[in-house]
């Protein structure tokens, strides 16, 4: 079986430094790429070349730091989007104990695909399981988390 070494990761640093622009964010990229790569160095199936394959990845992951970024710049260019309800603590901190009664799949799915963006197949390829699978938990923890945070507020339903 083919192993990554520090070298697979070799062609992302350019691509990277070309998206982001950012010595401290090409850094981060490459290591998210050699995580990914590292992780999912089994399920390389060698339909293309190796470089060919860390690239997409590369490739993949910039586009996302790139929307991140755009977000946040969003945000920051029109505050009245950003939130200002002053409960917003206990808010956080039910949220914070709603995830926490979720089993870790679940919550880990929720944590890959909202907090960090990553899409079904990405959350599949990370983990190692079919794509409906993550579908399935994701499901399961929203109805879950759902349920926990209607007996946060203790009353009616969340929508």
């Amino acid at each position: 079986m083919w192993q990554p070494t520090i070298a697979t990761a070799k062609p992302a640093a350019p691509l990277a430094d070309r998206e982001l622009r950012d010595t401290g964010q090409v850094d981060e990229l490459v290591n998210d790429v050699m995580w990914v790569v590292w992780r999912n160095a089994g399920h390389f199936r060698g339909d293309a070349q190796v470089t060919t394959w860390v690239l997409g990845i590369a490739t993949l992951k910039s586009h996302r730091v790139r929307q991140r970024r755009r977000r946040e710049r969003e945000l920051l260019e029109h505050p009245r989007m950003l939130p200002t309800d002053e409960r917003a603590p206990e808010f956080d901190r039910d949220l914070e104990e709603g995830l926490a009664q979720l089993s870790s799949e679940h919550r880990d799915t929720l944590e890959l695909t909202y907090y960090f963006g990553y899409s079904c197949a990405e959350v599949a390829a990370l983990r190692g399981c079919p794509v409906g699978t993550v579908k399935t938990r994701l499901h399961y923890a929203r109805r879950r988390l759902k349920q926990v945070l209607e007996q946060c507020v203790g009353y009616g339903e969340v929508s």
